[in-house]
């Protein structure tokens, strides 16, 4: 089948953001082609129920004065479901389009399944010589007439007129090829049980079983239903995935409102059920932490801890924590070679004699350990190359609480953090609460990872210095 073969439709959105949560869609644009023609289009201004940043309306034009009257998607979205359905969903980035609009739909308690096909993706494949594929960069190339860029109608129609070029230039064997391969369903594995059309669209955690329903598999996903079946969409003479095919049975899965609470809850269930197939994120029994200790001559000297579980306070004077000895001690021998620190005082070698040191010798240090270099002078440079790689510090001055919700902010995930060690993990949906997992009193590695990318990538997150006792009974402080 090719391009002018296919019923789709080509979705173009708008929105107040990039992001599916605390974010919604400003504009929707449209065009329906069957048989390769253009034979109805769909345009709606929406109002969000928020004030369009002054970035969107920099790039869209359109201001809250434009959509104070529109309808809400509430509103209309009877009437984009029934011009969709039965059509290819086609966007250029495909998921941010689909994903935006499925999200509106399960706002409304509504499901919305299409088929995709991304025009990205298929510029890619045909066009390979270039390098860039985003739409300025097709329409450009080309050359392809639009009237205002960054309206939803307009550059749904873009998308079209590069379809077109594509049907002109690229014969009928090649269309189908990339076609097939773009619009390939996946291989649902015989022996499984689970009803795939169940899976839903959203954040979470899934689980596949094999026939003694053992786990044998955790994963974590932005989307649910994407992720597990790529599993099994993928290249099947990769071993793992050709495994998990033939074993699994059972699919289970728990939705998340917010990815971090995905990444955290999967973490936690792979360390429970040491499922077969995952390879990381298992339990390390024993942690390094690195400390720096001033002593009674000047010299700051560091220390190596080994840890089993570490507790709150043990974490007073950490500088960065390691999985195993041996790669804390590979991280100081890498500053002791770049920033000729004293091996002594890092605790890497001892001295033969009070009056010699052999790497003072060979000149790989300046001779601490033997008073030659002053203390200030070597406890700056240690600090410094240390700091470099200093993660493990509590950025704030008390516990905070991190907060994922829905665009209405009815239902999410909510996590008490103390010094990275996370205390309560709740999730509630309207005036319901219940625990998403089981609260820690050690440090976890795996678990501050994850929260330090997460805050690291999210500088404007939703964390809140609060000292609250119990997150159950604090609700409205959040």
């Amino acid at each position: 089948m090719t391009l002018d073969q296919l019923n789709m439709c080509i979705v173009d959105i708008e929105t107040t953001g990039a992001r599916y949560m605390g974010h919604r869609v400003i504009e929707i644009g449209a065009v329906k082609i069957q048989n390769g023609q253009c034979v109805d289009t769909f345009h709606t201004l929406l109002n969000p129920g928020r004030p369009i940043p002054p970035i969107i309306t920099q790039i869209t034009g359109i201001t809250d004065k434009d959509v104070v009257d529109a309808p809400f998607f509430e509103d209309i979205h009877n009437d984009f479901f029934e011009f969709t359905k039965d059509h290819i969903f086609v966007a250029h980035n495909v998921r941010f389009d689909y994903g935006f609009l499925r999200q509106e739909f399960e706002e409304l308690g509504k499901k919305f399944h299409l088929k995709m096909l991304c025009s990205v993706r298929l510029s890619r494949q045909l066009f390979k010589e270039h390098r860039r594929h985003d739409l300025s960069s097709i329409i450009e190339r080309h050359k392809i007439e639009v009237k205002s860029r960054h309206r939803a109608l307009d550059d749904a129609r873009a998308v079209w007129e590069f379809f077109k070029v594509v049907i002109r230039e690229k014969d009928a064997q090649t269309q189908e090829l990339t076609l097939t391969q773009l619009l390939k369903a996946p291989s649902i594995p015989a022996k499984l049980k689970t009803n795939t059309d169940d899976i839903p669209h959203t954040p979470g955690v899934y689980v596949f079983y094999n026939q003694e329903h053992h786990p044998i598999y955790i994963g974590k996903a932005k989307d649910l239903r994407d992720r597990i079946m790529s599993h099994f969409s993928g290249d099947i003479r990769i071993s793992k995935e050709l495994a998990l095919s033939q074993q699994v049975v059972e699919i289970e899965w728990i939705n998340t409102t917010g990815e971090l609470a995905a990444l955290l809850l999967e973490s936690q269930m792979i360390k429970k059920f040491r499922p077969l197939y995952n390879r990381r994120l298992l339990r390390s029994w024993q942690m390094t932490a690195l400390k720096v200790r001033d002593h009674e001559d000047g010299y700051m000297r560091v220390e190596l801890q080994t840890f089993k579980n570490i507790f709150k306070d043990d974490l007073i004077g950490v500088y960065s924590i390691f999985k195993t000895r041996k790669q804390a001690k590979e991280f100081l021998e890498g500053i002791a070679k770049e920033h000729k620190l004293c091996k002594v005082l890092l605790g890497l070698e001892k001295k033969s004699r009070e009056d010699s040191c052999f790497y003072d010798q060979i000149e790989a240090c300046k001779g601490a350990c033997l008073m030659k270099e002053p203390a200030v002078a070597h406890n700056m440079r240690l600090t410094a190359a240390i700091s470099k790689h200093r993660k493990i510090k509590w950025p704030f001055e008390g516990p905070i609480v991190l907060r994922e919700a829905n665009a209405s902010g009815n239902k999410g995930e909510i996590f008490k953090i103390d010094h990275w060690i996370i205390e309560e993990a709740i999730r509630f949906e309207g005036e319901a609460r219940m625990e998403l997992f089981d609260s820690q009193d050690t440090f976890d590695l795996d678990a501050y990872r994850i929260l330090f990318s997460y805050l690291r990538k999210n500088k404007n997150v939703d964390a809140r210095v609060l000292p609250v006792v119990s997150l159950q009974n604090s609700m409205e402080d959040c």
